[in-house]
């Protein structure tokens, strides 16, 4: 069932939909439940529906779920920026990060929670990842849906890398990403230790890096969806092994979507992302 609520949230009343579990009645002590932000600048419901379908399926598993509009987005008050560069660069600056952890605490509160998975789409990815780190008392898993480390802008790693003297081009051959390949002897591992953060674009974000680093040092639960062999995804494994070397992470559960684009509306995605999701919820959050 689903329930259409608006929520105070510091200055900003927020729109938003909530995924009732039929088997949650009120007087009936719940657990974790699943919060989802904007996809960028797309309403609530995510692109071609998707956000709101991931909704309907962990509302049948007992989860409630929410999905809410950030200020000026959607159905919520609010300003935004002209410019859509302007809007994303406000986005990577964690301009909604204290609307949402407002968001979150009043959800919480008001559903009787223990905690909040928090998840999203690129932008909405990167507020998750805010609020994670500005609240993780709240936070009990993240669900990262195209990652996105890299602020807007004109800079493409992918063109640069393919100049040999650029630090994109050296950041590629040292996680394996390029066309080149080096030496067995060159010891590629102690090279990204004592350099990798130096080789990463001027266009990353350190913010979010650092915050994801933190993260993944405490073992939160997190699933990445990443849109296989597109450049979010090759720029995600490099921010990885910059951070933690080749070795798997193993709070970190990544599903790599082959044959899909930026926003998951092509090939199996919607039907891949709805089962890996739901499995990976099963499997850290049933009926806590």
């Amino acid at each position: 069932m689903r329930r259409v609520e608006t929520v105070r949230a510091g200055e900003f009343d927020l729109v938003g939909t909530c995924h009732e579990p039929d088997d949650n009645g009120p007087e009936k002590p719940r657990g974790i439940g699943f919060l989802f932000f904007n996809a960028g600048h797309v309403p609530r419901e995510g692109h071609a529906g998707m956000i709101a379908r991931i909704g309907d399926e962990l509302a049948n598993l007992g989860f409630p779920v929410f999905r809410f509009d950030l200020p000026g987005l959607g159905d919520s008050q609010g300003d935004l920026p002209v410019g859509l560069d302007d809007f994303f660069q406000i986005v990577h600056d964690g301009a909604y990060s204290e609307p949402a952890v407002a968001l979150a605490k009043e959800v919480i509160a008001r559903n009787g929670l223990s905690g909040l998975v928090l998840g999203g789409l690129c932008g909405g990815a990167a507020t998750a990842l805010f609020v994670a780190d500005e609240a993780p008392e709240i936070v009990a898993g993240l669900v990262e849906l195209e990652a996105e480390f890299l602020k807007p802008g004109s800079e493409d790693p992918e063109k640069l890398s393919s100049k040999l003297t650029s630090r994109a081009s050296w950041l590629r051959l040292l996680t394996g990403h390029s066309r080149y390949r080096i030496g067995k002897l060159l010891p590629r591992g102690l090279l990204l230790r004592l350099f990798g953060r130096r080789l990463l674009p001027k266009r990353t974000n350190m913010r979010l890096v650092n915050i994801w680093q933190r993260i993944v040092e405490v073992e939160l639960p997190v699933m990445v969806i990443m849109a296989g062999g597109r450049v979010r995804e090759t720029f995600y494994d490099e921010v990885k092994q910059v951070l933690f070397g080749k070795a798997d992470c193993p709070s970190v559960t990544v599903l790599s979507v082959p044959h899909t684009n930026h926003i998951f509306t092509t090939g199996n995605a919607p039907r891949l992302i709805l089962r890996g999701v739901t499995d990976w919820a099963t499997n850290h959050f049933a009926r806590q």
